[in-house]
């Protein structure tokens, strides 16, 4: 889409309220995720070239990736961000006009846990090692509920880094590039990364 778009790209890119929320969220990571912080902010290459085009332009998070369908509510289906860093977290932030006390809960399949997630809320959370997706806790009773919950537009706004962004980042290289040259490009210290009493 930002091959089609270029124009609408940059204005988001350089819209005062997209850096505002970036920045927000940024904070919101380096305060719970300190250790994933760092290593999101040692990758970015923009420390040492401003210009670099893969400098991180998101606060922390060199991705984002907004989430919109019109009418319909953003819907997805269970499922694990395996390109993210395992070691990584993804911010999701809900916008929209919806009844966030019945509708699109944010499901770890996993863990078995549902969390409210209302317009304004964001959650952030190892996607890449959590199955998850969004739910609703009611069913619709008749076509006209189903008409009235479409009509409720609810969309997402998504940070997060892929690994291959990070690899280039901490090693120099593509993991490719990686394990032609000998190195190690496997991720030892996943657990290391969280605080511990989350674990």
């Amino acid at each position: 889409m930002h091959k089609q778009y270029p124009e609408a790209v940059h204005r988001l890119l350089d819209n005062p309220d997209q850096i505002a929320l970036s920045q927000w969220v940024t904070n919101a990571l380096r305060n719970h995720f300190g250790d994933v912080y760092h290593r999101y902010m040692n990758a970015d290459p923009g420390r040492k070239n401003p210009n670099d085009p893969l400098r991180c332009r998101f606060g922390a998070f060199p991705l984002f990736c907004f989430n919109f369908s019109g009418d319909e509510p953003v819907e997805c289906v269970p499922h694990t961000d395996y390109k993210n860093p395992a070691g990584g977290i993804c911010a999701v932030m809900a916008y929209g006009s919806f009844d966030s006390t019945k509708r699109h809960w944010l499901f770890f399949h996993d863990l078995g846990v549902a969390l409210e997630l209302p317009a304004g809320c964001c959650a952030l959370y190892p996607s890449s090692l959590l199955l998850h997706s969004n739910v609703s806790l009611v069913e619709a009773d008749s076509e006209q509920q189903v008409l009235l919950g479409k009509g409720l537009a609810r969309g997402s706004m998504v940070w997060f880094a892929q690994a291959t962004y990070m690899m280039l980042g901490e090693l120099g290289m593509t993991a490719s590039e990686a394990k032609k040259a000998g190195l190690d490009t496997e991720y030892e210290d996943v657990l290391g990364m969280f605080p511990q009493e989350m674990l």
